[in-house]
């Protein structure tokens, strides 16, 4: 559902980013300086490929960027009224309220839990969805688009990408864990753990079929790397 209140917020933190060592998807107004219009927003243009399963190095630094300029926006109160699934099993995940998980990720949720360790990582926010929200141009840098804020620990979005770009994207695991930095690699059952309760936040709270299940086998591989690299 479209917030208002959201979309004037994320302008108003996008327009302002420095963005050295990134491009963003630059929003703009409307004839009468509005960000947004019956409901709609509007962006300038972003050229470039998206990199599936290539250059992770450069996303990365490009990322590590946008979170170092986000740092030091304050919580967004809006944030409060967000009751998706995605937000759902960001709660959950992070310990924040209960839930009754699937029988069909119930295992696999439990082994990823045990390998999480202490959270002592500042708060901010960060965009979310990293993964496969990356627009390369040659001698231009990285384009981050589709911002999906979320308030979580720092390093939080790159773990997250971790994860992703393992499952989706074929990056061999050992290259994963390399690139990432030591705060980043820690958050990676964590992220892990936020992953497989969106599949069954999504399937509950969205009606999706069963056959989304079907992606737990991949998280059971990922448990059992994670479970070697601790």
């Amino acid at each position: 559902m479209f917030d208002p209140e959201g979309a004037i917020w994320e302008a108003e933190t996008l327009i302002d980013l420095p963005r050295i060592g990134y491009r963003i998807a630059e929003p703009l107004r409307t004839r009468d300086g509005q960000w947004v219009h019956e409901g709609w927003t509007a962006s300038r243009f972003v050229e470039g490929f998206c990199p599936k399963g290539t250059h992770l190095a450069e996303r990365l630094d490009a990322s590590r960027r946008l979170h170092q300029d986000l740092a030091g926006q304050e919580y967004p109160a809006y944030f409060d009224d967000a009751t998706d699934p995605w937000d759902r099993a960001d709660r959950v995940a992070f310990g924040f309220m209960p839930w009754e998980a699937d029988p069909r990720i119930a295992g696999c949720l439990a082994r990823l839990q045990i390998l999480q360790g202490v959270l002592e990582a500042d708060w901010q926010v960060i965009h979310g969805d990293l993964a496969g929200n990356y627009l390369l141009l040659e001698g231009q840098p990285p384009a981050i688009i589709d911002f999906t804020p979320k308030w979580s620990p720092k390093g939080f979005g790159e773990a997250v990408m971790g994860v992703d770009v393992f499952l989706w994207e074929g990056i061999p695991w050992e290259t994963v864990t390399g690139l990432l930095t030591p705060e980043e690699r820690h958050l990676l059952p964590l992220a892990a753990t936020r992953r497989l309760l969106e599949v069954d936040t999504r399937h509950r709270m969205l009606n999706l079929p069963d056959s989304v299940f079907g992606q737990v086998e991949a998280y059971e591989r990922l448990a059992e790397e994670l479970r070697l690299s601790v």
